[in-house]
């Protein structure tokens, strides 16, 4: 085993990966996340965030979602945090057949477009924008199957 000595160099933004005070500044910054968002709802696990909006149309549920993207985006910034917008997608729910326009309005976070999809997974579910398990059985079949072969 050779030991060699890392360049030793400031960390001006952040913390490095398995501090211990990780877990309790993150909670320090993002404690304020629930009151700074108004124009929508959110759902908090660990360091995933769901933000939720209701709406009598497409249109209105969706400039909510945006103005609440929005609140978020400017709360990150003012943090010094990073919203990961790649990993960001918005989908829609609604009752009885969509039968609004064929192109569904741009969601952004900051300057960059949010995908839309069909399903996604949140922790422990996943759901699709009929709420059928269909896809939620298939992920545990799938896992099923791995373990059993």
């Amino acid at each position: 085993m050779s030991s060699t000595q890392s360049e030793v160099l400031n960390v001006t933004c952040g913390i490095p990966k398995g501090s211990v005070q990780r877990p309790c500044l993150f909670s320090l910054y993002t404690n304020d996340t629930p009151e700074a968002v108004t124009s929508g709802n959110l759902y908090l696990y660990a360091d995933d965030t769901t933000v939720y909006c209701i709406g009598s149309t497409v249109d209105e549920a969706c400039n909510l979602l945006n103005n609440a993207l929005n609140e978020l985006n400017i709360l990150c910034r003012t943090n010094s945090l990073t919203p990961h917008s790649s990993k960001c997608e918005v989908m829609l729910f609604r009752r009885g057949s969509f039968t609004g326009p064929l192109e569904l309005p741009l969601i952004t976070i900051g300057n960059v477009n949010v995908a839309w999809v069909y399903h996604t997974r949140l922790p422990g579910i996943t759901i699709d924008r009929k709420l059928t398990w269909a896809n939620h059985l298939k992920e545990l079949r799938n896992i099923f199957v791995k373990k059993v072969n």
